[in-house]
């Protein structure tokens, strides 16, 4: 590489504004806590942004909790969060596939317990705005799914 090439990337890394190294983001940390479990399963809990909803190859973070790990109630915590909105899909794994399983005969709906933050109950496919809470800057966040805290399955 010629010399002039190296030193002409370096200073423009360097006057350019906004090209210097940035400060760390701030993050946050959500708590979660899960109740009514009412069956012995796997429990999965997938934490989105909008542009993923419902993808779950898209979830920003997803926990995988043994149903040795839990009984009718679980907490626990998700950290290194951006600030923005989010919203949460738990659901029980029933058959060990890693997916939440639906049927479409009568009428469309989940064949695995589900549940979502602000304790959403759809009737058709989830809307992202019902369950999406805000994490702020820093510091710690608890979404009250249910009004006290927690997603009921």
């Amino acid at each position: 590489m010629k010399p002039w090439l190296t030193w002409g990337a370096l200073w423009l890394w360097l006057v350019i504004p906004g090209t210097t190294p940035a400060e760390p983001a701030a993050t946050a940390t959500l708590h979660l806590q899960v109740s009514g479990i009412s069956r012995s399963a796997p429990m999965i809990i997938r934490l989105f942004r909008r542009d993923g909803w419902l993808h779950h190859d898209q979830a920003v973070q997803q926990r995988y909790i043994p149903a040795d790990q839990h009984d009718d109630h679980w907490s626990g915590s998700m950290v290194g969060l951006a600030p923005g909105e989010y919203a949460i899909e738990v659901f029980l794994d029933i058959n060990h596939n890693g997916r939440l399983d639906m049927h479409w005969f009568p009428v469309p709906g989940p064949d695995e317990p589900v549940g979502f933050s602000n304790n959403y109950k759809p009737f058709a496919k989830p809307s992202f705005d019902k369950a999406a809470f805000r994490v702020p800057d820093r510091g710690s966040v608890n979404p009250s799914p249910l009004g006290d805290g927690e997603v009921a399955l």
